[in-house]
């Protein structure tokens, strides 16, 4: 196997989309020539109105101009145009007064265009004729963040991904990296790496699906009868050198484990830098290095790190913690191990909320040389101060594992998790009130929030094995309830498959099946949870479960504390 990195400059060919089907689509939005249309009264009156000075709101023009019936010619004409001067804003203001003319002419509602205009004017200090473009540029900015607020859930409605690059650099931000995001709810996300000057890295959401749901129309007039798929687009994107396409059928590849493919087109991805196809390279290799021996296995670590270092060399905190935690487990060696504690404290200075959490569990491993608990509790709440979830389930789990008291911070947080039905915080709660201590002891209560758990996850199977196991094996006789351990691990295991091969969820349910005095079940699970666990090589799991075995044929029950 060869694992260098294809050098070759043409995009690989997908298999998903037949692009004769749809060339007059791609060469009308995409940048081919089309016979002039006039634009409907309504969007022509409302950028003349615009650009003589009326008020006229950017959305209002927005609207108009997406609804016109030529919006995709005038779309495609402009977006060469946009991107053109994002290239030359900085080194060549006199060329932008004719390209910003144009691309306003087409649409008036063009950021980039009054970008384009403002250094033009302000280049030939005339700042009156400058004053406008400003003001159009402020509107349109707000316009732009009152769409959403840039996060997964809320993204920011844009035209096309130049105008986010657009938006970004009106931020004082840059652009490390991008992909495209296909959703049900949304047919095209944007997601956008941001760098700012101190280097540090964040993801805004950008939603195209306004011009997406015009293209898309124009597409399945094409199809003749065919299925739309998004992939027709963004195979067609990437095959034009769009670094987010690029990177999205790279990660689709990967998904199906289709790695060599997928290496040539993230190849292709980070020829403009993109951070997020640098960190997916640096996957590949990574996972392709635990099937190989000797000479390939290490080459394709080499490979893996060379593309960590040079993500890490664009600021990317999220290779920093990854090769960091490579390091802490010797995969590169004794030597590296202490510089994987470096890059965590790298990325976490940077706010990587995953690299507090690593050293967290590094200082709180009795294990290590590094062993603080109070080091531990500082990092883990350094994590759930970034309003993270996971990483406040995390402290709240470190501090009742180590019997901490909680601080008034930390037990807010978790009453609120538990009140939004978070599944983990119920099983917390229940675990606080089963021991006692930050509140008062109430078995009933403790036992209500366990239920609770199950209900709100009911196809979860950790949440299902962590409140059967503590109902089945407590040492607390007015908290134990084998029978109804037994039941939600009996539905488990009907319902789902995997679970019954699973050598953790096979040891509850023999515990629980003990703890109702049939034993002979019981051995049956405890087998077969031995042989799953020899056949994944668990080999710390393999012990345990003999002796529970051993507990089993000699008629004793498991007994374990509340967490």
């Amino acid at each position: 196997m060869q694992y260098n990195p294809t050098t070759s400059s043409a995009a690989p060919r997908t298999r998903w989309a037949n692009l004769n089907l749809v060339p007059l689509l791609f060469a009308l939005v995409l940048g081919g020539c089309a016979s002039q249309q006039s634009l409907p009264v309504d969007y022509a009156e409302l950028a003349r109105r615009a650009s003589s000075g009326s008020p006229v709101s950017a959305e209002e023009l927005k609207s108009a101009f997406v609804n016109s019936e030529d919006f995709a010619e005038r779309l495609s004409k402009i977006v060469p145009l946009e991107r053109q001067v994002l290239q030359l804003m900085e080194d060549q203001p006199l060329k932008l007064g004719a390209i910003g003319s144009t691309i306003l002419d087409s649409y008036y509602g063009s950021i980039i265009g009054h970008m384009a205009m403002k250094a033009y004017y302000q280049y030939l200090e005339a700042a009156d004729a400058a004053g406008q473009h400003v003001q159009w540029i402020n509107i349109l900015l707000a316009s732009i963040e009152a769409s959403g607020n840039g996060d997964s859930e809320s993204p920011y409605s844009v035209l096309s991904s130049v105008e986010a690059d657009a938006y970004l650099g009106l931020k004082q931000l840059t652009t490390a990296g991008s992909i495209y995001v296909t959703r049900a709810e949304r047919s095209l996300v944007l997601l956008l790496v941001s760098a700012n000057a101190d280097n540090r890295h964040k993801s805004v959401y950008f939603d195209l699906g306004t011009a997406y749901g015009v293209m898309r129309k124009e597409i399945e007039k094409q199809l003749k009868g065919k299925e739309f798929e998004p992939i027709y687009l963004v195979n067609h994107l990437a095959q034009n050198g769009d670094s987010a396409a690029q990177a999205l059928i790279g990660a689709i590849l990967v998904r199906d484990e289709r790695f060599e493919e997928a290496i040539r087109w993230l190849n292709l991805s980070t020829r403009s830098g993109n951070v997020l196809s640098t960190l997916m390279l640096a996957r590949i290799f990574q996972v392709q290095a635990r099937s190989l021996e000797g000479e390939l296995r290490e080459e394709a670590l080499e490979v893996a790190l060379d593309h960590y270092l040079r993500a890490i060399a664009q600021g990317s905190d999220e290779a920093m913690y990854v090769l960091g935690q490579l390091y802490l487990s010797g995969m590169y060696g004794d030597d590296n191990v202490p510089s994987g504690l470096a890059l965590l404290y790298q990325a976490a200075e940077l706010d990587n909320t995953a690299a507090m959490v690593s050293l967290g569990f590094y200082y709180m491993n009795r294990e290590s040389e590094g062993f603080d608990l109070d080091k531990a509790e500082r990092h883990f709440t350094e994590a759930a101060e970034q309003e993270h979830n996971g990483a406040r389930i995390q402290l709240a789990r470190f501090l009742i594992f180590e019997k901490r008291p909680f601080s008034k911070n930390a037990m807010g947080w978790i009453r609120d998790l538990a009140k939004q039905e978070h599944p983990e915080a119920l099983i917390l709660m229940g675990n606080l009130y089963a021991r006692g201590g930050e509140v008062n002891q109430n078995f009933r209560r403790a036992t209500r929030y366990y239920q609770d758990a199950v209900k709100a996850a009911p196809g979860n199977a950790a949440i299902v094995n962590e409140v059967a196991w503590t109902l089945a094996v407590t040492e607390l006789e007015a908290l134990k309830n084998p029978d109804y351990a037994f039941e939600i691990m009996n539905r488990m295991m009907v319902k789902d498959s995997t679970a019954m091969e699973n050598a953790a969820y096979l040891d509850t349910f023999a515990a629980a099946c003990a703890a109702r005095g049939n034993f002979k079940r019981a051995i049956e699970l405890q087998v077969l949870a031995i042989q799953f666990a020899e056949e994944g090589e668990q080999l710390e799991e393999i012990d345990v479960l003999k002796a529970h075995l051993e507990d089993f044929e000699n008629g004793r029950v498991i007994i374990d504390a509340v967490p």
